[in-house]
């Protein structure tokens, strides 16, 4: 059975009551309504002649389960808003390292693959061709001034590897079936993403593989680094002299490596090795 609670023990009550309710209105931003309506209940309860003690310690009750549940909708408010914050955080830096790494690829032309390729495969099938294109013709003349060797059947294989996977100009091979994953309808994500990452990590084997072989060659100080100079005038094109003007093997040879050790850096592609069997 309830207390019975006596004139001073309702005074109190009351106020206590009052305090709780006037606490909710300040700290969560509620109406002057839910006072009212307990002043009401409370005058109700007095004109009935009911037993006060019973009202008040039911209200009492009240007060405190209305509290906790707007203190515990404000907590749960206030995670999801740090949960938004930390994600926008996030976004914020992602976007920052996106933007940064954008930054370091801009200088590869873009090769066109389709209207909604990505950027970065674009620009990292840009950084081959050139590397075809305008720094291997220095690696042949090179070799054509290299004695039969193995050195020289590895970088024939690799300048094999590229012409067949990527082309001098026109659509890049090994792009074909992501070219066709994108042009698919309906998309299939997985499968776009799937064939992104194949053209990575074929790109990143061949591109490591390689510099792996001009590393050593350089490392090894190989007879091929020779201090005989390019004959710019018969041996390479108008826009190869531009990368190539003057220099020796050896220093041609540490260029083409230079090159190809930037294109793994700006494109982060470092890690992606063919595991060593």
């Amino acid at each position: 059975m309830s207390k019975k609670l006596n004139d001073e023990e309702i005074k109190i009550t009351v106020n206590k009551i009052r305090e709780k309710y006037r606490k909710i209105i300040l700290d969560f931003n509620r109406t002057n309504a839910i006072l009212e309506a307990f002043e009401d209940r409370y005058i109700r309860i007095l004109k009935s002649h009911i037993d006060v003690s019973v009202f008040l310690l039911a209200e009492i009750e009240a007060v405190e389960e209305i509290y906790w549940n707007e203190e515990k909708k404000m907590k749960d408010k206030n995670e999801r808003l740090a949960a938004k914050r930390r994600m926008r955080k996030k976004e914020s830096y992602a976007d920052k390292v996106m933007e940064e790494n954008l930054k370091k690829i801009a200088k590869y032309d873009r090769v066109s693959i389709c209207n909604n390729a990505d950027e970065e495969i674009e620009r990292l099938m840009g950084g081959v061709r050139d590397l075809i294109n305008n720094y291997w013709p220095a690696v042949t003349v090179v070799l054509k001034h290299t004695p039969e060797s193995s050195i020289k059947n590895n970088f024939n294989e690799f300048y094999h590897k590229l012409v067949l996977n990527y082309d001098y100009r026109g659509e890049v091979p090994v792009t074909k079936s992501y070219k066709y994953a994108l042009q698919t309808i309906p998309v299939n994500n997985k499968k776009i993403e799937f064939e992104r990452y194949y053209i990575i990590k074929e790109t990143a084997f061949l591109l490591n593989d390689i510099l792996s072989l001009f590393s050593d060659i350089i490392k090894n100080k190989n007879e091929i680094l020779t201090d005989k100079k390019i004959n710019v005038n018969i041996e390479l094109d108008n826009l190869l002299k531009l990368h190539f003007d003057g220099l020796t093997h050896k220093e041609a040879i540490h260029k083409v490596h230079d090159y190809i050790k930037n294109i793994i850096a700006d494109f982060r592609i470092r890690d992606i090795k063919r595991e060593m069997k």
